[in-house]
C-alpha cells in the first residue's frame, strides 16, 4: 500500500512538472498589450489607456524558467507612469510565477490566467502597491 501511494506521489509531482513546461511553452515569445486594468491601493480599478509590450524567452526546451522584458506606458490620477523592468521568471506551480527583477531582486507574484496560442492573460496582484491585470496578443 505505501509502495503504490509513493509511486502515485511521484506521477503526481512528474506531471505537475511537465505542466509547467507546456504553460512556459506557451508563453514564450513577443506579447502585446490589449486590454489594461489598473487597480489602486484602495481596491478602485481603473481602465487607462495602455501601450507596450511584454517579451517572455523560455531558458530551455525542457525548463519552466526565463527571462521577461515588461515595457508598459499608462497614465495614473492624470500623470504618466510605467511598468518596466526586464529579470527571470519561475513557474512555481502550473499557474503561478515569480517575476525577479535583475536591478533589486524584488520578487513579484504572478498568475497565469489564460493562455492560447494568440492570447495570454496575467494577473500582478501587488506591485508597488498597484494591481495589474495584462492581457496581452501575441505579435506575430
Amino acid at each position: 500500500m505505501k509502495q503504490l501511494l509513493l509511486i502515485f506521489i511521484c506521477m503526481l509531482s512528474l506531471l505537475s512538472c511537465d505542466k509547467q513546461v507546456v504553460n512556459n511553452k506557451a508563453i514564450d515569445g513577443q506579447w502585446t498589450i490589449a486590454d489594461f486594468t489598473l487597480v489602486d491601493y484602495n481596491g478602485i480599478k481603473q481602465k487607462p489607456v495602455c501601450e507596450g509590450t511584454c517579451e517572455l524567452t523560455k531558458d530551455g526546451k525542457k525548463s519552466n524558467s526565463g527571462k521577461y522584458r515588461m515595457d508598459l506606458h499608462f497614465s495614473y490620477n492624470g500623470e504618466p507612469a510605467s511598468y518596466s523592468e526586464t529579470g527571470t521568471y519561475v513557474f512555481k506551480t502550473n499557474n503561478e510565477l515569480t517575476f525577479t527583477e535583475d536591478t533589486s531582486h524584488v520578487e513579484t507574484a504572478v498568475t497565469l490566467v489564460y493562455k492560447t496560442k494568440e492570447d495570454l492573460v496575467l494577473e500582478i496582484p501587488n506591485k508597488a502597491f498597484l494591481g495589474y491585470y495584462l492581457v496581452f496578443k501575441r505579435v506575430k
